[in-house]
């Protein structure tokens, strides 16, 4: 056999096999890894030099000297494609083949890496656009028709007196609950209980508007009001039955001190018991002298003017002679106007 022809034959199982020639499988070839030393004197040339350091992880030096590690792979269709971890200055070698590894038990599961990067990319880009400041005020707009007006800019005042400085830039998915009690544990401090109890209950909405967006997975304070100090239970002021007697001689022992529409309005209330802004804002049209009968429109009540489900019924009250007497006292005073257009000064009194 001539030297061209040499064939090296191995024995396995008593049959001659070739172990090498052009027929011979070629083995992959074997990429000594970078050193520490050979990353830092990488020089520039006048192209894009790569210096591998296995797994198809490769250092990239440019020409205006930048280092960037990159990674070749294949995806799992069969196309190539390549993925890239950083600047060197950012990303260290160690970091870069942890990277790398991370990138191949991915593939070694199947799993497309640079899909998984950019949806890990857009996974963090929304946690920084939802901090909880925005995620409340979405909240807060979507809640605003269920409020009265004055409800509505108190919730969103006390977020921004309260609650923003204190977590509003925080992604609301990594928000804890020691977070929320720190900053409720401050509201009390200050001895307003109740607002503490207040702003509980509207962190716990926002939370749960953002679990329901599928912005969040749990709600860090939705168990909170357990741990909040307990408020003072109270009741409204009222007055006994044995003060009921000097409480009636107090207006007419103060006449002198009202005006004429006050004194007529303050004695009509206790006649018919209606809310203070019912009393003072009645048209003269809605009082009926023949039937003795006020009819107070729906919208004008309290319940009517609830923006959800609001309760169209007429508020009818039946007036005494003594009560009609006074409405039309009050007439007198005050003409074409409401009734009582004149005795602002009653708003405190309920």
């Amino acid at each position: 056999m001539s030297s061209n022809g040499l064939q090296l034959w191995g024995h396995f199982s008593g049959h001659a096999e070739p172990l090498g020639g052009q027929d011979a499988p070629k083995m992959p070839k074997q990429v000594q890894p970078l050193t520490q030393l050979q990353v830092c004197n990488a020089k520039a040339k006048g192209k894009p030099c790569k210096l591998a350091d296995g797994g198809g992880l490769y250092l990239e030096v440019m020409p205006t000297g930048g280092k960037l590690w990159r990674m070749k792979f294949r995806q799992p269709d069969g196309k190539e494609n390549r993925l890239s971890f950083g600047a060197l200055q950012d990303v260290s070698l160690a970091d870069a083949r942890a990277k790398r590894d991370e990138a191949r038990r991915l593939l070694a599961a199947g799993a497309d890496p640079a899909q998984a990067k950019a949806e890990q990319a857009r996974q963090a880009r929304l946690s920084a656009q939802n901090t909880f400041e925005h995620v409340a005020r979405d909240w807060h707009r979507t809640m605003i028709k269920k409020w009265q007006p004055r409800t509505a800019e108190e919730i969103l005042r006390r977020f921004e007196a309260y609650i923003f400085p204190a977590f509003g830039q925080s992604p609301i998915a990594e928000i804890q609950a020691p977070d929320v009690l720190d900053d409720i544990r401050a509201i009390e401090r200050r001895g307003a209980l109740e607002i503490a109890n207040r702003q509980t209950a509207n962190c716990s909405g926002v939370f749960r508007y953002a679990i329901r967006c599928g912005l969040a997975e749990r709600n860090p304070a939705e168990f909170l009001r357990e741990v909040l100090e307990p408020r003072e239970k109270g009741h409204f002021a009222a007055i006994g039955v044995d003060e009921l007697p000097e409480f009636l001689r107090a207006p007419y022992a103060n006449e002198a001190c009202m005006g004429v529409s006050t004194r007529i309005a303050m004695k009509l209330m206790l006649l018919v018991f209606v809310r203070t802004s019912e009393l003072i804002e009645t048209p003269s049209a809605e009082v009926d002298v023949e039937k003795g009968e006020w009819i107070i429109p729906w919208k004008r009540m309290k319940r009517g003017q609830r923006r959800i489900n609001p309760d169209k019924t007429d508020h009818h009250v039946c007036l005494s002679r003594q009560a009609l007497a006074l409405l039309c006292d009050l007439h007198r005073h005050t003409g074409a106007a409401p009734v009582c257009s004149r005795t602002r000064a009653i708003r405190g009194v309920h």
